[in-house]
């Protein structure tokens, strides 16, 4: 009798042992390595479509959906094989080409950015909502930048120092902290308001941002299409507010094909046929349509009739006009960065007055500046306010991408003058 209960002992050790170990292998999080969305911006409710590349082989294991604050929202039960790698030397414009397509319906997750296994991201958008502070999560320009596959549209960040002229949105793209900082911050702040996630790419369409209240605009936004351009000044006859964050805004023109989700540029010197399919940048007289005459200022305005000085890593304070500056006790704003959007300027009783000429606006105002130097010239960086016309909305450019990076937003001057800027053109209409 003793030797049945011991046999019996170890059966059901065995089988306790066999659905432990299954159940454990079943319920641990696969590692994801890469991946990336075929629909990276999805209206809510609609199936994303995606492709993982684990980094081991899985049979029925966890993978997590995360929010920019490194949160699980969501999970998925998936079997997942590595992908092999690629032999296809330009992977840079013909995608990835990975195999097994997943799909994830996101009924469950609010408007926003999120990422899958915490490393392939992929946007929740919501445009039917009304006076909405509608984000803009510059997903195109980072893929612009973007070397997976050997090569980007920047030769310094390419192979061989050759750019590509074609890119595929088909490639894994890593997003840095500093690209979701501020996200986190401003869900924090106004996450139970009316807040809505778009990709830059998402400006093609003006329906994205026709129920916006306040536009916002932050990071790298270099590369925009004649379609968003159009919408961006659209939007600002319509009486809609910007804000803009940005050392790099509206420099050059390029082409998004939605359908074979390819984008192209061509740089200077493009003499590609029809002419609406040139690319180049946009200051170029053949276009005659200047950045400046959208958001009034470029990284490429100099003043070269001043003696050369340096920044003192510091914004000087000098209007207060705006109330941008409410509740604040500093008249100095410390900031490091290394690039910054400039507004043609002149003198006056040792204070920078911007021209409200170049670009052809209504009203330009200096509120914070900085004097920089660009191309061995004098330049100036700041915090601008300005309005195309009487009747358009208002736009406020912070002239500095590195202003919601980690090493300048944890500065509370920084903080407050940010959720003063957003505090103020939102209320505007109301």
């Amino acid at each position: 009798m003793k030797i049945v209960l011991n046999i019996a002992f170890v059966i059901v050790f065995i089988f306790s042992a066999i659905y432990v170990y299954n159940r454990e292998k079943y319920s641990a999080e696969i590692e994801i390595v890469d991946g990336y969305p075929l629909n990276f911006s999805v209206e809510r409710g609609s199936n994303l479509l995606f492709y993982l590349n684990p980094k081991t082989k899985n049979k029925q294991g966890l993978v997590y959906i995360y929010n920019t604050n490194k949160e699980k929202v969501d999970s998925l039960i998936l079997n997942l094989i590595p992908q092999s790698k690629t032999i296809d030397t330009l992977a840079y414009q013909n995608g990835f080409n990975y195999k097994n397509c997943f799909s994830y319906n996101t009924k469950k997750l609010k408007s926003g950015l999120y990422l899958i296994g915490n490393v392939v991201p992929f946007l929740v958008k919501e445009i039917t909502k009304k006076n909405a502070l509608t984000i803009v999560f510059p997903y195109g320009n980072l893929m612009a930048l973007n070397n997976a596959g050997g090569k980007s549209f920047d030769p310094e960040n390419s192979k061989d120092k050759k750019a590509s002229k074609l890119l595929s949105m088909y490639r894994p793209l890593s997003t840095s902290n500093n690209s979701v900082l501020f996200l986190v911050w401003i869900d924090s702040l106004y996450g139970n308001k009316n807040l809505n996630f778009i990709s830059d790419l998402d400006l093609i369409n003006y329906n994205s941002i026709k129920g916006t209240e306040l536009l916002i605009i932050y990071g790298y936004s270099s590369f925009w299409t004649m379609e968003q351009r159009k919408n961006f000044d659209k939007f600002q006859e319509s009486k809609g507010n910007v804000l803009a964050i940005c050392s790099y805004l509206m420099n050059n023109k390029f082409l998004y094909d939605s359908k074979k989700m390819q984008m192209y540029f061509y740089g200077r010197g493009d003499s590609i046929s029809p002419i609406e399919r040139r690319t180049g940048v946009w200051y170029d007289p053949f276009y005659n349509y200047p950045n400046i005459n959208s958001v009034g200022c470029s990284y490429e305005i100099v003043d070269k009739s001043k003696e050369l000085k340096k920044s003192n890593e510091e914004l000087i304070i000098v209007n207060r006009e705006v109330p941008i500056f409410n509740s604040t006790v500093f008249n100095r704003i410390k900031l490091k960065s290394n690039g910054n959007n400039s507004i043609k300027f002149s003198w006056g009783n040792n204070v920078p007055i911007a021209d409200s000429s170049n670009g052809k606006f209504y009203l330009k105002k200096i509120l914070a500046y900085d004097l920089t130097e660009y191309n061995k010239h004098q330049s100036l960086g700041g915090i601008y306010f300005m309005k195309k016309t009487k009747f358009s909305g208002d736009l406020i450019v912070v002239g500095y991408e590195n202003w919601t990076d980690d090493r300048n937003f944890c500065n509370n001057n920084i903080i407050t003058s940010t959720r003063n800027c957003i505090n103020y053109l939102s209320n505007k209409n109301n």
